[in-house]
């Protein structure tokens, strides 16, 4: 939420894109749901785009932004513990930094803990918070040398001292 995330004032940062509109499908399928809005918008279908993996894509957003979700979901379908599929989703985000990085892609913008994680159970809250703090040096000096910046926005008040240090000296290093 806006109001959870202070005004970073490290200088000057291009107004990032808008993000693209998500639609939770709610059990109707993705060719249905086209199907139904093109009837009853009077619109023609086109055929989908052809899409080749081996070659780069003609156009590459200036800025990416992702929610970090169904870790746990992904983790208890294979029979793992939540903290087994948060070690997983961290794992996903440095590929999809390296990546984006690749690509040239500005901007990767990451949703990884909101205010809702706050309710879950308390060791799941603990070992999620323990994946920060064990990701956060790990990648910091990766991303040092390769030139990207990380900042954080969020609640500084609502994690612990050695986590909020080494997210900020995280900051500092990439800065």
């Amino acid at each position: 939420a806006v109001n959870d995330c202070e005004h970073l004032g490290t200088g000057p940062t291009p107004a990032p894109t808008a993000p693209a509109r998500m639609t939770q499908l709610q059990g109707r399928s993705a060719t249905k749901l086209a199907t139904e809005i093109t009837r009853h918008q009077g619109a023609t279908t086109f055929p989908p785009p052809k899409f080749d993996p081996t070659s780069p894509p003609e156009v590459v957003p200036a800025h990416v932004a992702v929610i970090m979700d169904g870790n746990r979901r992904w983790a208890r379908h294979r029979g793992l513990s939540a903290v087994k599929g948060h070690l997983a989703g961290e794992e996903a985000l440095h590929r999809l930094v390296e990546a984006a990085g690749d690509l040239g892609i500005g901007h990767v913008t990451v949703f990884a803990f909101s205010t809702e994680n706050w309710s879950r159970p308390p060791e799941e809250i603990s070992s999620l918070l323990n994946v920060f703090a064990w990701a956060v040096p790990r990648n910091a000096d990766t991303l040092h040398r390769q030139g990207m910046r990380l900042r954080w926005c969020g609640r500084r008040d609502r994690v612990g001292t050695a986590l909020r240090e080494q997210l900020e000296r995280a900051e500092k290093l990439t800065a």
